[in-house]
């Protein structure tokens, strides 16, 4: 039997394999054995060892059936090992020179009463391999927790797993496991484990384990994940019943200021604080603990403003810290006088959504019809309203938050300068989606519009209300004969077909077949011929071609390139759409565009009486005369709110892109881009009717994206 077992949980990164590999294996201490639990996909790891050890065969490799995630991948590296020691070793560590083994080995060889021993570390940033600093534990902590080993709850003061040696009949005789409910505090807990059940431990202050670290560390990435943090020190917390330390003197009341300070560092609202933790008078010590972080955080912010002025960033900086420090304030303020609130209309505010999306669709469909929709400001200020009830009881993320109220902000401005309030209401729309199942939200919108669509088609065809086709001189070539069945025209209804089928091929991606795509080609050119529009069928065109070409093409649905098209192909078309704009047909390019591909959009703003949507009517922030209706999608929401919020919204919607790319969500590459695409020729989403926007619930799903707020690794 090996005396060590060197335990080696390992996820990807075989560089990192190699390195700890070659640090083993140039050990003096040799009475080891070493073994390897492989969480990964693929055989990056397993090649990884293969080229380290040779023909030594020195590593026992498993792998597992099914990626388990971190804290059960170490549990079974652990459960191979055969030697007296039990070694776990990161893929990120390693061996700081060819002592280290031995020297690690000789502190339980020397203590047989200690069931652990740790050493310190040397930090180093393997981007260049250069040493950060040394790391060891101080004489005090090392005292503070030999005192009362509830007092590492206060900070993992012994260090990494890596750094670690413990002896295999205590792990066995407690069980001992690393904790699968915790990311952040499971090698702290680990060791609490230990040390509650009695163990003594023994250390060295030399830096035996070289620290890897790197921004692609699972430890980087959840370390300033608020709600993981609270949500693991509670648990801990109320784990080890650290409330029973409680006592008369101060000295005790060590674990439960340090949660309390934990939770208002990580901005938990009081009226959130969980019930059942045992501490005493814990409303007023919280209120304290905020009180005490706010002016740390505050000093915190200063300092870093300071650093940044003496790296002459100063001008370009200290503007956005403004920003951004008086958005969090006003955050944190509506956050905290909102939270009684929010307890009281979850149920109220689930309702008022429903209502609200209902009405909001319901007015799409009367829209479309021959009939003018009456008091249209009156039901747009009680669908405001019903989506301001449901924003008021979820608890948004302090990122999202700032984001709502500067939007908002952006929206009362532009209400107020032009008149509009579409920016405003779908501002308090998109925000209301936020905690709503997306799949469930589109098929409601599909379901209740396919419905309306039919009934009136119903109501025309049998002669009750609206009309089945129109005679007009459509295109300036003469009279024509179109089909609307019951819509207010021809464009309107292919307009709702290719938002149905759109919405469709995005809801049912996974389910559609072949025959699919070729029933709703047929359908497409059926269309086309009754109702006549080129934009309105060739969107549906590319949405089918799109979507079947993901959906049989694994290289499509996984090449970069291919999802920069959209963001390309919408830049050129807002050249374009500024050059008509400002030119209008007197470019050749544009003329011949806007007469074979176009049919005279471009023409008809120069045709106007007052020269609409041109660049002579373009504002920072629009007029209350600019109500003029054309398409051009683009141009019209520059016309009617302004240059300001149009640029905002192109900006997110290249933002909303990229990080569709990242994810490579084929199916919401596809919707997106076929409405983008089919804006700068229509203006179907740029209307006052926000149940036409069926995007804005798929946005709303993608703002934490956008914000950076779900970058974990798969791990």
């Amino acid at each position: 039997m090996p005396k060590v077992s060197i335990c080696i949980p390992a996820y990807k990164n075989p560089d990192g394999i190699k390195r700890l590999l070659e640090s083993v294996f140039s050990q003096l201490y040799t009475d080891y054995e070493v073994i390897v639990s492989d969480d990964t996909r693929d055989d990056s790891v397993k090649c990884a060892i293969n080229q380290v050890q040779a023909a030594t065969g020195r590593v026992r490799y498993y792998r597992s059936a099914s990626p388990d995630g971190a804290a059960l991948n170490w549990n079974r590296a652990v459960s191979y090992a055969e030697g007296e020691y039990i070694k776990i070793m990161h893929h990120d560590d390693w061996f700081t020179d060819e002592k280290s083994l031995g020297k690690l080995a000789s502190l339980l060889d020397d203590a047989p009463d200690a069931d652990l021993a740790f050493s310190g570390t040397r930090q180093v940033n393997v981007v260049d391999m250069q040493v950060i600093k040394d790391r060891s534990i101080s004489k005090a902590d090392e005292d503070l927790i030999r005192s009362d080993w509830r007092n590492l709850y206060l900070g993992n003061t012994i260090g990494a797993p890596s750094v670690s040696l413990v002896r295999k009949s205590a792990a066995d005789r407690i069980n001992l496991a690393y904790d699968n409910n915790l990311t952040w505090l499971v090698d702290e807990d680990y060791y609490m484990q230990l040390l509650s059940n009695g163990a003594k431990f023994v250390s060295t202050g030399e830096p035996l384990i070289s620290i890897g670290l790197s921004k692609g560390q699972l430890t980087e990435k959840v370390r300033d994940n608020e709600e993981l943090n609270i949500k693991e020190q509670i648990y801990v917390f109320r784990k080890y019943h650290l409330a029973d330390q409680e006592g008369d003197n101060d000295d005790l009341h060590r674990c439960s200021d340090y949660l309390l300070k934990s939770l208002a560092a990580n901005h938990l609202p009081a009226s959130e604080l969980p019930t059942g933790l045992g501490i005493n008078d814990i409303g007023a010590r919280y209120k304290r603990a905020v009180g005490e972080e706010k002016i740390a955080e505050k000093k915190r912010k200063s300092d870093t403003r300071h650093y940044l002025a003496s790296k002459a960033w100063r001008i370009i900086d200290d503007p956005i810290d403004r920003i951004e420090e008086k958005l969090g304030k006003v955050a944190d303020s509506i956050d905290d006088k909102l939270a009684p609130i929010r307890a009281k209309l979850q149920k109220p505010g689930e309702i008022a959504f429903w209502l609200g999306l209902t009405i909001e669709l319901i007015l799409v469909i009367w829209d479309k019809s021959n009939s003018i929709v009456p008091y249209t400001g009156w039901f747009f200020r009680v669908t405001f309203v019903l989506f301001l009830i449901k924003v008021l009881s979820e608890r948004l993320p302090k990122p999202e938050l700032a984001l709502f109220i500067f939007a908002a902000a952006l929206g009362v401005i532009d209400w107020r300068i032009s008149g509009k309030n579409e920016i405003l209401r779908a501002v308090v729309m998109i925000a209301a989606f936020r905690g709503e199942d997306l799949t469930r939200t589109l098929k409601y919108i599909f379901r209740v519009t396919l419905a309306g669509c039919l009934l009136l088609a119903l109501l025309a065809v049998t002669g009750v209300f609206g009309d089945v086709y129109l005679i007009q001189n459509f295109d300036g070539t003469g009279d024509d004969l179109r089909y609307c069945f019951g819509m207010g025209n021809p464009n309107a209804m292919m307009c709702m077909a290719a938002m149905l089928i759109i919405l469709g091929l995005y809801i049912w991606d996974n389910r559609m077949k072949w025959y699919s795509y070729v029933l709703l080609a047929v359908f497409d050119v059926i269309l086309y011929g009754l109702g006549k529009s080129i934009a309105a069928a060739g969107v549906i065109a590319l949405a089918l071609i799109m979507s079947a070409a993901f959906h049989y093409s694994k290289h499509i649905r996984e090449c970069d390139i291919v999802y920069r098209i959209t963001g390309i192909i919408f830049a050129a078309a807002l050249v374009f759409l500024v050059a008509a704009a400002a030119f209008g047909n007197q470019i050749p390019i544009i003329a011949w565009l806007d007469s074979h591909v176009m049919t005279g959009r471009v023409a008809s703003l120069w045709d106007s009486t007052f020269y609409e949507g041109t660049l002579a009517t373009w504002r920072w922030f629009s007029t209350r005369e600019s109500g003029y209706y054309f398409d051009l999608g683009w141009l019209r929401l520059v016309y009617w709110y302004g240059v300001v919020p149009a640029l905002f919204i192109i900006m997110f919607v290249y933002e909303w892109l990229r990080s569709i790319r990242q994810r490579r969500d084929h199916a919401a590459y596809m919707m997106v881009s076929c409405l983008v695409l089919y804006t700068v020729i229509e203006a179907h989403l740029v209307s006052i009717y926000l149940g036409r926007s069926i995007e804005l619930p798929l946005f709303a799903a993608y703002i934490p994206y956008i914000l950076g707020d779900y970058n974990e690794s798969e791990q």
